[in-house]
């Protein structure tokens, strides 16, 4: 198995990931997980675990990502 983890604050690795899944194809043989708590953009580094920002969150990688599903999104403060 291999593992990808990623985080939306690593600038445009979710886009890059994406990419490459849309290049390769091989999605279905990556478990892919990403974080989620500090708030994106955020000079302070705000932190959210909230379940609002959770979704909100996961959404965000799921569009950036271009794909339909993270098999592990947690948190991360």
């Amino acid at each position: 198995m291999v593992w990808l983890n990623d985080y939306s604050l690593y600038g445009d690795g979710e886009e890059l990931i994406g990419k490459w899944f849309k290049r390769t194809g091989k999605r279905d043989e990556i478990f892919l997980s990403t974080k989620f708590g500090f708030i994106r953009g955020s000079p302070t580094f705000e932190v959210d675990s909230s379940a609002g920002y959770c979704k909100s969150a996961c959404a965000e990688s799921l569009r950036r990502l271009d794909i339909d599903s993270i098999d592990l999104c947690k948190t991360r403060f």
